[in-house]
């Protein structure tokens, strides 16, 4: 069957039902069997549907049987179709050709060749390289059923397309296509958000390539209380927060940390298992603080109407200088310039003797949840994102599940304390060891200092530098003085008020050029930021795009921050390439890039529609796929490049 619609004119795809063919006049003909090919995207629409169609002249095979196979069959059957303009006003169609077959010996002829060719392309349930793994009915907060499918491909994804279609005519919206690895994850909403669309059947069409197109009729089911996609809290995703949390370990953000623990447990001794435990137990101490400290902190944030996301504490410079102090409080620690106890209350409820060590493995657990909170550690952002996008209860119980993944060594080892003995005892591996982690730790501070510089300015990040040495500074002189007074002759009584009087002028002076870099940093104009930072939110922006992808241009929207180790190791391997700089020196790609220097509410909410709270964030636009598909968090330059050129006509 040879539809050939006029210019300005498309067939609307309704799945089985688009082409409806009866016998009608048809004579010796006892039914027909009708296959439809794969879709085109029709773009007139508004973005908020999800509608495939049939541009141009397009082939049908048409499959009959016989009533008698000896006897001249007359083919005249009645086809009915609808016939939209560009403005989706539509019409039914009614046509009734009329074909006559004789009997006799049949003939092969180009013509024959041409229906076995479309008849070769007619579109299978399953492909060697795409297979339909999963798909699964969720019910959103508000009492909104979805569809989520999930696809996975043996090559890179190429040109995707995805296209469904319900028997009762429900209409979806356009589809959100998130890609990682070889996976491919889509999301379709009912247009009517009343619909229930637990139990029905729907026809799902998709294509990796221009090879592996595959069509099936599925029947999902409601999801599972331990699967970790949905939108309501469940064991799976506290699952997911508890290793997302344990994985945090294993990054590199909290190396510093990690390395100087295990420094420490030889100085003091591995082998002794009371001090092992003890030690342990304060750095528990110190990472249940800190997440009680944040978890109390996003309450109140959310409370007073902040949309939140995560690492984005890193776009307050109080929270940097912060983070800088503690930074140096642990150096200073570490090399015994102060000695800085824990509360006499801690030590008795925890039966330790206070010491300096007590405090310095508090410290560690402290700095150790600072430090890993930009990290974008595997299945950490989705179960953050779910946390910060849900209700008072969900960031508690989620943030304990990463609080307890995060710390699961460490109760280990306070259980087990015997295990530190696996650690050999000092000697020039520590040196090494030492060495290594102190150059990392003051990576990890001039990297605070560059974060500051970007929102106040570099002469601001001196200032602040400045003010943090002479901090240490007065503490070395402290030190120093402390030694002196306690090698005199002087009775105790007097040595140790003069201590006394020389820490709290110590101090006070402290207290003073830390207030005077907090003014410093509050005054300073922030630095303004070249690149567009809400993207694509405004009805401008999107209108822009779509005039990009008439172009035959295809849009990535690249949401980073200068706090994002990922973000900038994306733009470094991936970005700054030579291959995709010569598509946006070529005006093949367009790319529009964000810098969330400062808080931006608009930025998170439009991330949020994709299930995103946290950076990297990358969509991508092309003249095939103008819905835009949801790019990993960590860029493949060869995979980019291939979504960028295919998708482009």
């Amino acid at each position: 069957l040879n539809i050939y619609p006029r210019n300005g004119y498309f067939i609307p795809d309704y799945g089985e039902k688009t082409i409806k063919i009866e016998t009608a006049n048809s004579k010796n003909i006892a039914d027909f069997i009708l296959y439809r090919p794969l879709q085109n995207r029709i773009n007139i629409l508004s973005d908020n549907r999800n509608l495939g169609g049939y541009i141009g002249s397009r082939i049908f095979p048409l499959k009959t049987n016989l009533q008698h196979p000896k006897t001249v069959s007359i083919v005249e059957p009645k086809i009915t179709f609808p016939l939209c303009n560009i403005n989706f006003e539509c019409q039914e169609i009614t046509l009734t050709p009329k074909l006559s077959i004789d009997t006799g010996v049949a003939q092969y002829t180009s013509m024959n060749n041409m229906i076995q060719q479309h008849f070769n392309a007619v579109l299978k349930e399953a492909s060697d390289e795409l297979k339909l793994q999963q798909a699964t009915i969720y019910t959103s907060a508000s009492d909104e059923e979805y569809l989520k499918i999930k696809f996975k491909t043996d090559n890179n994804v190429n040109n995707f397309e995805f296209y469904i279609s319900a028997a009762n005519n429900i209409e979806f919206t356009a589809p959100i296509i998130s890609i990682y690895d070889n996976n491919i994850d889509v999301v379709v909403y009912p247009i009517d958000k009343k619909q229930k669309i637990n139990g029905m059947e729907f026809e799902v069409t998709a294509k990796s390539d221009n090879i592996n197109i595959i069509r099936k009729k599925i029947k999902p089911n409601k999801a599972s209380i331990f699967d970790t996609d949905k939108p309501t809290l469940s064991w799976g995703i506290i699952w997911l927060a508890f290793v997302g949390g344990f994985l945090l370990n294993l990054m590199p953000c909290v190396f510093p940390v990690l390395g100087l623990k295990i420094i420490s447990l030889s100085k003091f001794g591995a082998s002794i298992e009371t001090k092992v435990r003890y030690g342990f137990l304060y750095t528990l101490l110190g990472i249940i603080s800190a997440f009680a400290i944040l978890t109390c902190i996003l309450l109140i944030l959310k409370y007073i109407g902040f949309v939140l996301g995560w690492g984005m504490q890193f776009q307050s410079v109080e929270f940097l200088l912060f983070i800088a102090i503690i930074i140096i409080v642990f150096f200073l620690q570490i090399c015994g310039v102060i000695n800085i106890k824990t509360p006499q209350w801690v030590d008795n409820l925890i039966r330790s003797k206070s010491n300096q060590k007590n405090m310095l493995n508090y410290l560690s657990g402290l700095l150790l949840v600072l430090l890993s909170t930009p990290c974008s550690a595997p299945y950490l952002g989705t179960a953050l994102g779910f946390a910060l996008a849900g209700s008072y209860g969900d960031i508690i119980i989620i943030l304990t599940a990463v609080m307890l993944g995060l710390s699961l060594p460490y109760w280990l080892l306070v259980i087990k304390p015997q295990w530190a003995k696996l650690i050999p005892h000092p000697g020039k591996w520590m040196k090494t060891l030492t060495y290594l982690m102190n150059i990392m730790l003051l990576l990890t501070f001039i990297w605070i200092l560059s974060i500051i510089a970007v929102q106040t300015g570099i002469y601001t990040a001196i200032r602040i530098c400045i003010y943090l040495l002479l901090l240490v500074g007065i503490w070395y002189f402290t030190n120093i003085i402390i030694q002196e007074t306690n090698r005199l002759r002087e009775n105790p009584e007097t040595r140790a008020a003069v201590c006394k009087i020389v820490k709290i002028i110590s101090l006070i002076l402290s207290c003073v050029l830390l207030i005077i870099a907090v003014v410093d940093m509050k005054l300073s104009q922030k630095t303004v930021v070249t690149e567009t930072n809400n993207l694509p939110i405004h009805k401008e922006q999107r209108t822009q795009i779509k005039e990009y992808l008439k172009n035959n241009q295809a849009v990535l929207i690249a949401i980073g921050a200068d706090w994002c180790l990922t973000c900038k190791f994306n733009d470094f391997v991936v970005i700054n390439n030579f291959k995709l700089q010569r598509l946006i020196k070529n005006g093949d790609l367009i790319l529009l890039a964000s810098n969330q220097v400062d808080y931006q509410p608009e930025t998170l909410k439009f991330m949020e529609k994709y299930g995103r709270k946290s950076l990297p964030f990358y969509l991508l636009y092309t003249p095939k796929i103008q819905n835009g598909i949801i790019l990993p968090e960590i860029l493949s330059d060869s995979q980019l490049y291939k979504l960028v050129t295919e998708g482009r006509y």
